[in-house]
């Protein structure tokens, strides 16, 4: 359901951003994913809910997701939403991190992220894929290049391998079920 207004909003938000002529620094597709992947929740929510159901999950996607909170600073939203510096309690900003919840039992994990991130460093999402590989998990991870976040700065074509990458992803696992 969340999903669902998440949609409903973006849509809303296009089309008001339409009929007043904002224009948006990335293609239409990309703002419209990137506004509902932050309605959504981002993708923080989604990996740690994959690596902690058991195995209900088929498969995760996550596009320039944080992974460790613990290196967050106290007024970023991953460290507001453990409620304080994650240095003021380093274990719990640990267990809030996908990294730290890495095991064999995760389920598939397609991730991807531009080289030249500004918001969420590539060493995220290169940290949970060497924890998700390390527990003998299936991960696929790639860099894309010149891409900022959102892909902002990406060719076209790479955006479009993204997200041809991801539903391919998404019907390979959910083939398997």
């Amino acid at each position: 359901m969340a999903f669902a207004r998440a949609l409903a909003a973006g849509v809303l938000v296009g089309l008001l951003y339409a009929a007043l002529r904002v224009k948006s620094p990335a293609p239409p597709p990309v703002a419209l994913f990137g506004l509902l992947g932050k309605l959504a929740g981002q993708s923080l929510p989604a990996a740690l809910y994959a690596l902690t159901a058991g195995r209900p999950v088929a498969g995760c996607v996550v596009w320039y997701g944080p992974a460790d909170l613990t290196g967050a600073g106290p007024h970023t939203p991953e460290g507001l939403l453990l409620g304080h510096a994650p240095a003021a309690d380093p274990g719990r900003a640990r267990r809030a991190s996908p990294v730290g919840r890495a095991g064999a039992e995760a389920p598939p994990f397609l991730l991807l992220q531009g080289d030249g991130d500004t918001m969420v460093p590539v060493a995220q999402s290169e940290a949970l894929a060497t924890a998700l590989r390390s527990a003998g998990a299936d991960v696929t991870f790639r860099a894309v290049a010149g891409a900022d976040h959102l892909w902002i700065g990406a060719p076209d074509e790479a955006v479009e391998d993204v997200f041809a990458q991801s539903v391919a992803f998404a019907a390979r696992v959910t083939r398997r079920r």
